[in-house]
């Protein structure tokens, strides 16, 4: 081989060895560039990545310092609603502390006013037990009525008149002038004997027999009113008289009975009356009373309207007579003014024109006015009134 072809060949795989060798190295420095454009990429990422998370860190803060400002506003306004809560408490400890004293001085009230009831209960009972007393209160239940009715003593109703009669005399509880001049007996009764008996039932009811023993006695003060005969010893008095009982249960009671009382009642010319019913009656009667008020009102209006119509034609007269004795002052008057002012002016005047004086003598005006007749006939405002 010669020495020229070997060293082309050395040469040529010299070339080679360079040019794969360079090759190399800037595949090698690729390889660099690539890895340091990763790096430079993954850091440029994980700056991103660092400032976001500085970023969020920042507005951690941020929430965090509003929650922990809130947080310190609900805290004090726990820390209050907790005073509060301990203040109603003890406000509360202090209410129920007041209630029960005020309970217990109630309890001790209310013990010592059914003490008191319970006494005041059996007085009454022994009072009602005795027939005086109960027909005091019957009285004293009668004339409140009356009295609420409208109706005045000594004027409507008149109280333990002394009735006369041949044989004794009798005195009912009380007389009520009906419009009139008729009169009407009104007597109370309280038949309570049956009622207030003790059984030694604790019973809110009345037994049968109590109930007959009652009825029996409401029927014997029947009879026994019808006895006095009130309506025949009264001038123009109604037949019928009333007997008063002062409560309501006193006949329902009666009637629960008895229930032919009514019949036996109004048979004997009495009239079973109960507040209800008697103030029914009373105002009815006081009713009678206002409109004979009104009818005596309209007597007296007519009696003064026709005295003063009566006036008014006399007085209409004088008027009349006063105007024609104007008018003929009138006519008079002007008679004279023109006599003055034709005989006597004219003379005196003669003085002014000789200027034998300094003061004038003035006109003297004639009247011509007329006194005005008056006009209402008299004949028609007669019958007016009549």
């Amino acid at each position: 081989m010669a020495p020229a072809l070997v060293i082309l060949i050395v040469l040529i795989v010299a070339a080679l060895a360079l040019a794969l060798g360079y090759l190399l190295a800037r595949s090698r420095a690729a390889v660099a560039l690539q890895r340091s454009e990763l790096q430079r990429a993954g850091a440029v990422a994980e700056l991103g990545a660092a400032q976001r998370q500085v970023v969020d860190l920042t507005t951690q803060q941020r929430v965090d310092a509003d929650t922990a400002a809130r947080l310190g506003t609900l805290s004090k306004t726990l820390d209050d609603l907790n005073k509060r809560v301990i203040e109603a408490e003890r406000d509360r400890a202090e209410s129920d502390q007041k209630l029960r004293t005020m309970l217990r001085h109630q309890g001790e009230l209310t013990k010592t006013a059914t003490d008191e009831v319970q006494r005041e209960a059996r007085k009454l009972g022994k009072a009602l037990s005795r027939t005086g007393v109960r027909g005091l209160w019957g009285e004293a239940e009668l004339r409140r009525l009356v009295e609420a009715s409208g109706m005045l003593e000594r004027v409507h109703f008149d109280t333990q008149t002394t009735v006369t009669t041949i044989d004794a005399s009798k005195r009912p509880d009380m007389v009520v002038h009906l419009a009139g001049g008729r009169d009407i007996v009104v007597d109370a009764k309280v038949p309570l004997d049956a009622l207030l008996e003790d059984t030694g039932d604790d019973s809110d009811t009345f037994s049968a027999d109590v109930l007959r023993r009652h009825a029996t006695a409401v029927r014997a003060h029947i009879d026994t009113l019808a006895a006095r005969k009130y309506a025949q010893l009264l001038p123009d008095s109604p037949e019928l008289v009333v007997l008063y009982l002062p409560a309501e249960s006193l006949l329902s009671l009666a009637l629960a009975a008895d229930a032919s009382l009514l019949d036996h009642a109004f048979g004997k010319g009495v009239a079973l009356a109960t507040p209800n019913t008697l103030l029914a009656l009373l105002r009815t009667v006081n009713h009678g009373w206002r409109q004979e008020a009104v009818a005596q009102h309209a007597k007296e209006i007519h009696a003064v309207g026709a005295e003063l119509h009566k006036r008014l034609v006399t007085m209409t007269g004088h008027f009349a007579r006063v105007g024609k004795s104007l008018d003929s002052a009138v006519d008079a008057y002007n008679k004279a003014v023109g006599s003055y002012e034709s005989r006597v002016l004219v003379q005196a005047r003669k003085f002014e024109s000789m200027e034998l004086v300094n003061d004038v003598l003035p006109d003297l005006a004639q009247l011509e006015s007329t006194t005005r007749a008056v006009t209402v006939d008299i004949t028609d405002a007669r019958a007016i009134t009549g």
